[in-house]
């Protein structure tokens, strides 16, 4: 069953709402959303108002149905992004008049792609230790996200250091698992 508007997949997709500590994944999940609702364009700005276009010389104004149109599509993607806001992310973008405002004021607020935060992001992948999880599936789940998160951020980790953040995270009587895949990377660095 094909939806219509933006606002129709929020019946279909679970996206966990902005927190303001989960921004990158949030922005990503959520442009797939309006994208494939058809409202990521009033989003992003790349199709602008057109009732507040400047029309050239010698051309006809927008007619009232694309701007009615584009009211359309603004609607449905202001009230998808409202839905996936947690409180305190909607009292921020509550003046907001229009998607691209809502849009830019939370990319402003919480996008952290800069070097400071990638070092965050890493320094947080690094303290990341299994002995604080219940389960192995819970540390894995928990160090995936934060390696997924610095990828986000725009820092891929090679594979060998992945493995040498990993290794240590894990516990004492992980040693010889530890110990064996420690020489494997040695050795594959090595070559």
């Amino acid at each position: 069953m094909a939806a219509s508007s933006s606002t129709s997949y929020s019946k279909y997709y679970q996206i966990e709402k902005l927190n303001g500590t989960n921004y990158l994944p949030w922005s990503l999940r959520l442009q797939m959303v309006l994208e494939k609702a058809g409202n990521l364009v009033v989003t992003d700005g790349s199709e602008p108002n057109p009732s507040n276009v400047a029309v050239p010389a010698g051309q006809a104004p927008a007619s009232q149905a694309d701007i009615d149109s584009w009211k359309k599509k603004d609607l449905d993607a202001h009230t998808e992004i409202i839905l996936h806001l947690g409180d305190k992310q909607l009292q921020l973008v509550r003046q907001t008049k229009t998607a691209h405002e809502m849009w830019n004021l939370l990319q402003q607020q919480y996008q952290r792609t800069n070097v400071v935060s990638r070092v965050l992001l890493h320094k947080q992948l690094n303290e990341l230790t299994m002995k604080y999880f219940k389960t192995t599936d819970a540390f894995l789940d928990a160090w995936q996200k934060a390696s997924d998160d610095l990828l986000i951020a725009g820092l891929q980790l090679p594979e060998e250091i992945q493995v040498t953040t990993l290794l240590p995270a894990l516990p004492e009587e992980w040693q010889s698992f530890i110990t064996t895949h420690s020489n494997n990377v040695a050795l594959a660095m090595n070559e």
